[in-house]
């Protein structure tokens, strides 16, 4: 009898544990949708390893035509950051007509800015600037001087370093949840070209911290410090050559779990903005998407993927 009370009791406990490991680390998004473009896939060979990558091409699209590359976090791929944004910039691409990209890091993960963290493709020295370069040269269907990258957490920070290392290909960028480095925490080569930047940040993130510091997760996977999410953008607008104050504006109510969200916005010829999701963590913000709650809140405020095609979509490059 009391074997037999253990062995139930333990049952239930080993399911209690799957169940809060399942809330814990658990996300939804909606359903792949049925869409009327058509997603391809890519390959080629880089520093002698494969490497892959998904295009979703909207149906009776005119080229030349703008390229979004959408850029995943660590350990994931491209169709993690696709379902992960809820299939939202495969809609905007059939309603504006541009091609989107997600490729995939060397083992989930990018050889980005950030000093801090033993990625693979960092201790290999890959060249992830290449491949993305790779990605927007491949098709004859893409303006070159419309080619744009987003990412989340590693992919923002990629997003980062495309902007510093290789101004002559990206017209725009949108990192989100990735606050520049520190100086003492950035690997990469900054060519002080401008280029024009949106940044999304939740305050309540609990690996890329809000007011700056150390990049980790509850104790662990770190990847070095990073300035303050307000201090980044500024920096980033300095470097862009904007002095004058950012125009601060709040753009959402307050929802029912207290979350809101405000914009800082550095206005000018290549211009920053920073939305603030206050009361948002580590998540790449979509509506109908909630995001593992180990990552902290996922409001329901702010349409990330409509707002980046909005402001990245206002650039290109120059001849």
């Amino acid at each position: 009898m009391g074997v037999r009370a253990l062995t139930v009791g333990g049952t239930a406990a080993v399911a209690a544990v799957g169940g809060a490991v399942y809330w814990l680390l658990g996300e939804s998004a909606p359903p792949e949708p049925t869409l009327p473009g058509r997603l391809e896939r890519h390959r080629t060979v880089l520093d002698g390893r494969e490497r892959t990558w998904t295009t979703y091409v909207p149906d009776g699209l005119r080229g030349p035509a703008p390229l979004l590359l959408v850029l995943h976090g660590s350990g994931d791929d491209g169709a993690a950051v696709r379902r992960q944004t809820g299939y939202a910039f495969d809609r905007l691409a059939d309603r504006h007509g541009f091609v989107v990209a997600y490729p995939d890091g060397y083992r989930g993960n990018w050889n980005e800015p950030r000093i801090g963290g033993r990625f693979a493709a960092k201790e290999l020295g890959l060249s992830d600037v290449d491949l993305l370069r790779d990605v927007a040269t491949s098709s004859d269907e893409v303006d070159p001087r419309r080619v744009y990258a987003t990412g989340f957490s590693s992919g923002g920070q990629m997003a980062l370093r495309l902007a510093l290392e290789a101004p002559d290909l990206v017209a725009a960028i949108a990192p989100v949840a990735a606050n520049v480095p520190t100086t003492a925490n950035l690997a990469a080569t900054d060519l002080g070209m401008p280029v024009p930047a949106l940044f999304v940040t939740g305050t309540a993130d609990p690996m890329n911290p809000y007011g700056g510091g150390e990049v980790r997760l509850y104790g662990t996977r770190r990847r070095g410090r990073v300035r303050p999410a307000l201090e980044g953008a500024r920096w980033f607008a300095e470097r862009n050559g904007i002095t004058g104050d950012a125009a601060v504006e709040r753009i959402s109510d307050r929802g029912s779990d207290g979350a809101w969200v405000e914009s800082h916005h550095w206005a000018g010829s290549e211009p920053v903005r920073l939305l603030s999701v206050h009361g948002g963590g580590h998540h790449y913000p979509a509506v109908g998407v909630r995001g593992r709650r180990l990552l902290g809140p996922s409001p329901q405020l702010l349409d990330t993927p409509a707002r980046v095609w909005e402001f990245v979509s206002a650039h290109r490059r120059p001849e």
